[in-house]
Parts: C-alpha cells; structure tokens; sequence
C-alpha cells in the first residue's frame, strides 16, 4: 500500500509506544485501532486539531466504536500521511 511509513515525531506521548515498539520489533497489523490521542501524538497533533477536522468532516478517517468512542485505523493515518505528500516543482 504506502511505502512511506509513518514515523513517530518527537512528542509522540506514552500512549503510542506500545505501537511504536511493536512496529519496530516486527511488521504491525493494518487494523490497530487507535484511541484519539495516540492518534494525535502519532501525526504530531493536538488533542484538539482532530477533534476540529472530525467536526469539519476533514481526513484522516475514522471509526466510532459501540456509537461512542472514536478510533484511528494505523493504516487509515499511514493513508493519510502518505495522501498528504508535496513534491516540489523541479
């Protein structure tokens, strides 16, 4: 799918370094589910900026689980990131 894998910036928080030790140590599901904030600190976001693209109807996708609880797919956000891509003008 991407060859472009997401990196976790440096203010990825605690709660993506299960995954971060996981990607590392072996190739990770496509289907790990992400709560908001993992998400967030995977792109290098805020909290908020995603909650406001969510509400604005704006990418990266995402899963509400049981009506409530939003998720992030890995691969839905290495998608995004990859989507996301500028080459510059030679």
């Amino acid at each position: 799918m991407s060859n472009h894998p997401i990196t976790l910036t440096t203010s990825a928080s605690s709660h993506v370094q299960g995954i971060s030790d996981y990607i590392g140590s072996k190739q990770a599901p496509r289907d790990i589910l992400m709560n908001e904030k993992a998400a967030a600190a995977l792109l290098g976001w805020s909290v908020k900026t995603l909650q406001a693209r969510r509400f604005k109807s704006q990418p990266p996708r995402y899963l509400k689980v049981g009506g409530r609880s939003v998720r992030y797919r890995l691969s839905d956000l290495e998608e995004f990131v990859s989507a996301s891509v500028v080459e510059p003008m030679a």
